[in-house]
């Protein structure tokens, strides 16, 4: 019948938050999805249970319930995994293992874009004489060696022997010294860490520059 059509089309897709604890689904790749059935008289937090009463018109209690039925209304709603055990009894039409399809992934950027933003990092952090940022100036100064963004050229001892590291920036032959430290495992994993970190952070920051770009392009050539 049409209004059976209309009601299995008005089912919503997977909602964002869980039905029962409220919190993200986004980054959930399966969980619990039921239908309910929705009377209008029993609003968002009711479901159709409707029986059939006893009087001496069966012909118009018939009739009272097919319209009921008419009216009725399908709700999806979505639950963590852990949230299933307490709504699993519950009174619903069906249930089934919802799928959720993967977010986007973020556009891989340049060897370019990644050394620009590396460098600005690194030209930050050379401004700063606190010795918490020595650990990152270190391995930033290294990591844009690799990538070719900066040359070695050389190191020095100053009168106390401390050792630095001369680096060049080829555009500019504008130099660099970096102290050489010794870090431990745990020291170089956080740092990496934090500079992985704020490259993604930046990454995603100009994914949506260049969108909000892109809109005011549209919006202007409209």
């Amino acid at each position: 019948m049409q209004f059976e059509k209309d009601r299995l089309l008005s089912i919503t897709k997977a909602g964002a938050v869980c039905a029962l604890c409220g919190q993200s689904l986004e980054e959930e790749s399966k969980h619990l999805s039921v239908l309910v059935d929705v009377s209008p008289n029993e609003g968002e937090g009711g479901t159709d249970t409707a029986e059939s009463h006893e009087g001496p018109d069966d012909s118009s209690a018939g009739a009272d319930k097919d319209e009921a039925r008419s009216d009725s209304q399908l709700r999806r709603s979505d639950y963590h995994r852990e949230c299933w055990a307490q709504v699993a009894k519950a009174d619903y039409l069906s249930f089934w293992l919802a799928k959720r399809p993967a977010p986007p992934a973020t556009p891989k950027m340049s060897k370019q874009e990644r050394n620009t933003i590396l460098l600005g990092l690194f030209s930050a952090l050379m401004k700063s004489n606190e010795p918490v940022d020595e650990p990152a100036k270190f391995v930033l100064s290294h990591l844009l060696m690799k990538y070719r963004a900066l040359n070695l050229k050389g190191s020095r001892l100053d009168d106390n022997r401390k050792k630095w590291i001369l680096f060049t920036l080829p555009q500019t032959e504008e130099e660099f010294e970096i102290p050489d430290i010794i870090l431990n495992d745990q020291q170089m994993a956080e740092t990496l860490q934090k500079i992985s970190a704020y490259l993604e952070k930046a990454q995603v920051e100009a994914v949506i520059t260049r969108e909000e770009e892109a809109a005011v392009e549209e919006e202007a050539e409209e």
